[in-house]
């Protein structure tokens, strides 16, 4: 009668042993991609911002048709390009590669643009 007691007791630590194991590695999987979550969410929300800054600064640019507007949109322009470049490699194949090729390869033609637009402004304006 004892061996059966026994016996019982211990099949049941191990079932009790087995199912907290089975749990942690079942939170640990949820951790991990909670975390790589945040990653994307805190690559968005800096692209994000750094896209916006563009768009203010292009804005000004066109209102005031300055240099110095000039200036500040390629600033900031070399900052989002600066920020892709500051993106982990393993990040950046997770969310998509050929994603953020397609944006590096738009934030350089888009340089080319505004300089080719700064220099019909000021051909038009005789400065």
């Amino acid at each position: 009668m004892n061996f059966m007691r026994s016996h019982k007791m211990n099949l049941t630590v191990i079932i009790l042993i087995i199912t907290v194991i089975a749990t942690g590695l079942l939170v640990y999987k949820h951790v991990i991609s909670v975390k790589n979550r945040q990653d994307y969410v805190r690559v968005a929300d800096t692209l994000r911002k750094a896209v916006l800054e563009i768009k203010k600064n292009e804005k000004n640019f066109l209102l005031q048709k300055s240099e110095e507007r000039y200036k500040h949109l390629q600033a900031s322009t070399y900052a989002l390009s600066n920020t892709l470049d500051k993106i982990p490699l393993k990040t950046m194949m997770e969310i998509s590669e050929e994603d953020f090729l397609t944006l590096r390869r738009s934030i350089h033609e888009y340089s080319q643009l505004s300089v080719g637009l700064l220099q019909r402004i000021f051909l038009r304006s005789g400065g």
